[in-house]
């Protein structure tokens, strides 16, 4: 397998979606509302491995590297976008290594925290990549990131390994054959 196909036009027409939520590819105009929701907050970039940003060109300039990026197929970016008023909400990324493993992450608005979009969002996305025919995903977390601990616990991932000052964390699909 070792690829991610694209999780909005797949082999078989699926779309990642759930009851309030979907994934569609990040694009340059999304920047403005990426900077200003997500990567020039303190609070969205603190467990992350990168800083905030200081400036919209900061973001702009990693976002085409993420839409570049996406073009290669191990390695996939999508914004999370509430159905209700299509508001891109928060990202998430799909990349698979070399063990043709998912690694999955994602932020979000700290407006929109505590309403169980990233426990929806990541289920939608557990289940899309199981029907895909993944056996396996895996997700990395900072210790002092109590909330996302929580989030994929909720899912079903279990902790695996301690490394430094991240808890890494795997799924695995019981019905695969």
């Amino acid at each position: 397998m070792n690829t991610v196909k694209t999780i909005v036009r797949t082999k078989v027409g699926t779309t990642v979606e759930t009851k309030r939520l979907y994934l569609r590819k990040l694009t340059l105009e999304d920047a403005p509302v990426i900077y200003q929701e997500l990567t020039s907050i303190n609070e969205v970039t603190k467990y992350l491995n990168w800083k905030k940003h200081e400036s919209i060109r900061e973001t702009l300039f990693f976002l085409k590297l993420w839409i570049k990026e996406d073009h290669y197929p191990k390695n996939q970016y999508y914004g999370i976008i509430r159905i209700e008023d299509d508001l891109l909400i928060g990202s998430l990324n799909i990349q698979i290594d070399l063990k043709d493993i998912p690694h999955i992450g994602y932020i979000l608005s700290p407006k929109v925290w505590n309403q169980g979009y990233a426990t929806e969002i990541v289920q939608g996305v557990v289940s899309f990549l199981f029907k895909e025919g993944y056996n396996q995903i895996n997700a990395e977390v900072r210790k002092e990131n109590l909330a996302s601990i929580h989030v994929l616990n909720h899912v079903g991932f279990h902790q695996y390994e301690e490394k430094d000052n991240t808890f890494l964390f795997s799924i695995l699909n019981l019905k695969c054959k």
